[in-house]
């Protein structure tokens, strides 16, 4: 529809364009510095993505592959490790063009599967009964390093896959950016990184996906079970101004053929170079103090929340703190540790 004529629809009747709006964080969301106040834990790889407890002992995947912290070594697996989850007989693991590895605790592995939909853009793997393994799978189109590509583009060619005795099947297709996966009693809940939401289904083909939490106010990632409740990274948050830009096909066509990648206006895991930022004009300083209401490209971000869609927690890195982009999560008897990809850190708080 002409942009002109659309605008005049619009003033005469009002109640027939829907504006998406970005909910507040009020409630459990309530804004605090948790995750910076958070000690970092000492021996972790330096470009951490993901982690796991196996007891008291932290695993974390790399680019070089799979730490186990406390001993100090690391497991290469031949290609870029990222999301990793628990086993029976140690963790398994998603590798960038390999597919799913399962590490031992002795240092051993196997390819779990190799099938053509699980060897690139995995973005979360979770373990359920028996010997499934329940995968995300973020773009068909894009790599996993591509979100901003899938956000300009509104990308929905995600896969909830389903491996079971080495053989992938897809159980759901045509997802905008899948991004967790977690088996909760005899359901799969996942994170519709896109749709900014977390969706629940039994796990059968076709079945049909069912809300339980959102609209939220940033892009979900992982999720992992914590005593009967659900822990959420964010990785990316939204602002009115991306999503403003992202609302008009005009602006955004734009902005992707006329600006290189580095200065779309789109949420970000963290912003290298404050100077060049494109927000940087809106974070209004009195007295050199950065303004809570500044927008921003990167937040870090994480919620706990019940199965019945109610936030119970979160833990914040605001404007101006450094542990941004929280990409893994790991639940612990008496830990929670966070992933942050802006600080190359982990970080940990006591359990609730």
């Amino acid at each position: 529809m002409n942009r002109v004529l659309a605008g005049v629809l619009e003033w005469l009747t009002p109640s027939r364009f829907e504006r998406a709006s970005i909910p507040g964080f009020e409630g459990g969301l309530r804004p605090n510095h948790r995750l910076d106040e958070a000690p970092a834990l000492e021996g972790m790889p330096a470009d951490p993505e993901d982690a796991v407890f196996i007891g008291d002992e932290l695993v974390v995947t790399s680019p070089e592959g799979v730490s186990w912290t406390a001993r100090g070594e690391i497991v290469p697996l031949g290609g870029s490790c990222g999301p990793l989850a628990r086993s029976a007989a140690g963790v398994i693991t998603a590798v960038e063009g390999v597919g799913l590895v399962e590490v031992r605790g002795d240092g051993s592995r196997r390819v779990i599967c190799a099938d053509e939909h699980v060897r690139r853009c995995i973005t979360d793997v979770a373990v359920g009964s028996g010997d499934v393994v329940w995968v995300s799978v973020g773009s068909s189109t894009y790599a996993t390093d591509d979100w901003i590509h899938g956000l300009v583009t509104d990308d929905a060619s995600g896969l909830l896959v389903k491996v079971e005795g080495g053989v992938a099947s897809i159980v759901a297709d045509g997802l905008p950016w899948p991004a967790g996966v977690e088996v909760v009693a005899a359901e799969i809940l996942v994170s519709l990184s896109l749709a900014h939401s977390i969706v629940r289904t039994d796990g059968r083909a076709a079945s049909a996906l069912r809300p339980v939490l959102g609209p939220l106010p940033g892009f979900p990632g992982r999720i992992r079970a914590h005593r009967g409740r659900i822990v959420a990274a964010l990785p990316y948050p939204r602002n009115r101004l991306s999503e403003m830009i992202l609302g008009d096909d005009d602006v955004r066509r734009d902005m992707v053929t006329s600006l290189s990648p580095d200065t779309w206006l789109v949420p970000v895991l963290q912003t290298p170079h404050p100077v060049r930022d494109p927000l940087q004009l809106g974070q209004l300083r009195v007295h050199g103090n950065a303004k809570p209401w500044a927008p921003v490209r990167s937040y870090g971000l994480a919620v706990e929340f019940t199965l019945e869609g109610r936030i119970v927690q979160s833990w914040h890195s605001r404007y101006g703190g450094s542990r941004h982009g929280i990409t893994g999560v790991a639940v612990g008897d008496d830990r929670i540790a966070f992933v942050s990809r802006a600080a190359r850190q982990v970080v940990a708080v006591e359990a609730a």
